[in-house]
């Protein structure tokens, strides 16, 4: 029997298991939440008791440092949120920049130039910077503290840093057609963001603040339920080595 779980603090309302139910039912593989606020705790219990597991805030770059093999973008970034054992080591993978490449590439054809704007310099943000500017999008990453934006853009190159302060009128004047919101709370200049026409991709999908004023401005919304949709099926089909049914998962996600 494979076990898998899901690592970090808060976690308790988590839709994971949830979905690994629905998208693996009748199987003998088990996904659970490993919640405890000590990192070290977490990966201990990964490392005896468990396959594969799908890292959260704020374990994700200690989790990193704690895998001896990494896909590309894990290295490039010094996070994962998914670590699993295979040929007796531990391997690093980032499911953020799966699912948001996955949507930009659905997203970027209603736009003869698809320029991105990434607010929020975490975790999150630095995936989705890297996988619009992977699809050589033009990608402007935006930050409250300018310089982690700017020291960012300027270690992986093809993005440009964006102060706070500029983002209304940058959405203007840079042409920007996809705006990705990953910061975990509403900022006050979001009533302010021009956005009719636009794609607009929030990752939060516990407490999201967006829907509404796309809703009121005539912006495409994704919601961050989308994102974790392609997060756990690019997830869960690395951890199990079968891809699950994406229809069961939207299905899933529709009844919670």
């Amino acid at each position: 029997m494979k076990k898998f779980g899901l690592i970090g603090t808060p976690i308790s309302g988590s839709l994971s298991p949830l979905m690994f139910k629905a998208a693996y039912p009748g199987s003998d593989m088990t996904y659970d939440l490993i919640e405890t606020d000590n990192v070290e705790e977490a990966l201990d219990i990964f490392r005896k008791e468990y396959d594969a597991v799908n890292v959260t805030a704020p374990f994700k770059e200690s989790a990193f440092k704690a895998a001896e093999r990494a896909d590309s973008v894990c290295r490039r970034l010094g996070v994962t949120n998914l670590l699993m054992k295979r040929d007796g080591a531990i391997h690093a993978s980032n499911t953020d920049y799966l699912a948001v490449a996955n949507i930009l590439r659905l997203h970027k054809v209603r736009f003869k130039d698809a320029n991105v704007m990434v607010i929020g310099c975490g975790g999150a943000g630095k995936s989705a910077a890297i996988a619009s500017s992977s699809l050589h999008l033009t990608t402007m990453v935006a930050d409250r503290t300018v310089k982690k934006a700017g020291e960012f853009c300027f270690k992986h190159g093809g993005m440009a840093p964006l102060p706070f302060e500029n983002i209304v009128q940058q959405v203007v004047l840079s042409n920007i057609g996809i705006i990705i919101y990953t910061l975990p709370v509403p900022v006050g200049w979001l009533e302010e963001l021009p956005l009719e026409g636009k794609v607009v991709l929030e990752a939060n999908y516990v407490t999201p603040c967006l829907e509404q004023i796309c809703q009121e401005k005539g912006a495409i919304y994704v919601s961050g339920r989308e994102w974790l949709l392609q997060q756990a099926i690019a997830g869960f089909t690395l951890m199990t080595g079968s891809a699950p049914n994406e229809q069961v998962l939207r299905d899933c996600l529709q009844k919670t």
